[in-house]
């Protein structure tokens, strides 16, 4: 914007024209979009490694830079004085919900900044986001450009009631239902403010609205955790070999067991230890997906379990999402170091573990061999 007001203010100078009104113009124009885009910066940095919260902040910035400033500058129209004088309206709407979201962003990272190891984001399912690249180029007449910079606006009021609802989400039962009108200027996670503030309740959008507009789609662009990939480091390769004599002599955690199983390979038996979980039966659970001893497992159908002097042959029956997710949920609950490892948390329903089972086997333990 800058290059732009200062190359219109000089050529037209140059060219012998009185400049002062619109040195006036430009310089107010600038300073609001400066204290704006300020706000992206300034006593933001702490959150900038939660991926949450940055998903969400990156994608209504992208609403505001491209929905509006590169909007109008593809549109060559940010030195005409009267359209741009026509469009400010639209122009500080847009402006300002992003100046209430910085804030928000903030309050969020300080009620929900959990250890993310890695995240995603996906964006195809938020075609508003697409949309604004496409209008770049789209040769608006100025009618057609004042009314799209209205929509957008619209777009960027939607999107702010969208993270306000997900954010809020992190404040437990203090967060409003989706039924609920939520002022888009005025979002904030402390809920001693929302009366006074008239947060809730008066104009602007429910979240069911939100969705059902242009900005549906947004919450695909929140980030989701995806879980640890299991790779044996030093740290954990120290760790089995001081628990297996330890196993060997009866101790260590309940139900802990030595579990050995022919290799596919080389015919040697490998060696691993394991926790046996034991509800309504015995059971197996990999939970850090489809090793070694879980192939070979499949392959021979039957392996060995030993915890001090007891030693067991045993047979083992890989079991489907139903039965395998509520004894998931319990090994994760019980074993915390492997929680990394699963994309649902440890408090879920146990349904919501049922896809989990898919790349953590659940086998049933029963006696014999095959």
């Amino acid at each position: 914007m800058s290059n732009t007001f200062i190359t219109d203010i000089v050529t037209r100078e140059l060219d012998g024209e009185e400049v002062a009104k619109r040195v006036d113009a430009h310089n107010d124009l600038y300073l609001s979009a400066f204290a704006t885009h300020l706000t992206f910066y300034e006593d933001q940095y702490v959150f900038w490694g939660n991926p949450a919260v940055m998903g969400a902040k990156i994608t209504a910035n992208n609403i505001l830079y491209w929905g509006a400033n590169a909007l109008l500058f593809f549109h060559r129209k940010l030195t005409e004085l009267e359209f741009m004088s026509e469009v400010r309206p639209d122009l500080e709407r847009i402006w300002a919900v992003n100046r209430r979201l910085e804030e928000l962003f903030r309050q969020w990272h300080a009620v929900d900044s959990r250890e993310w190891r890695r995240g995603y984001v996906g964006v195809t399912d938020f075609p508003a986001l697409i949309q604004r690249h496409i209008q770049l180029t789209a040769g608006f007449d100025d009618d057609a450009l004042k009314a799209q910079l209205a929509a957008n606006a619209d777009v960027m009021e939607a999107v702010a009631v969208l993270i306000f609802n997900k954010a809020a989400a992190a404040l437990g039962n203090g967060a409003p239902g989706d039924d609920v009108k939520i002022d888009p200027y005025k979002v904030s996670l402390e809920p001693d403010r929302w009366e006074a503030d008239g947060l809730l309740g008066g104009s602007g959008l429910t979240v069911a609205e939100a969705r059902q507009g242009p900005a549906g789609g947004l919450e695909s662009c929140f980030a989701g955790a995806v879980a640890k990939t299991f790779q044996k480091n030093l740290t954990l390769r120290m760790g089995m070999v001081f628990m297996q004599p330890m196993i060997k002599l009866g101790l260590g955690g309940k139900g802990m067991h030595l579990l050995s199983v022919p290799d596919q390979e080389s015919g040697t038996m490998q060696t691993t230890p394991v926790t046996v979980i034991e509800n309504g039966g015995r059971w197996l659970v990999a939970p850090y997906g489809v090793t070694r001893w879980v192939r070979n497992a499949r392959a021979a159908g039957w392996v060995e379990l030993r915890r001090g002097r007891s030693r067991e042959r045993l047979r083992l029956t890989e079991v489907g999402p139903e039965e395998g997710a509520p004894i998931l949920r319990e090994y994760v609950q019980k074993v915390a170091m492997v929680r990394p490892y699963f994309d649902v948390d440890a408090d879920a329903a146990p349904e919501a573990f049922a896809p989990e089972v898919a790349t953590h086997p659940v086998f049933r333990i029963e006696p014999g061999t095959p």
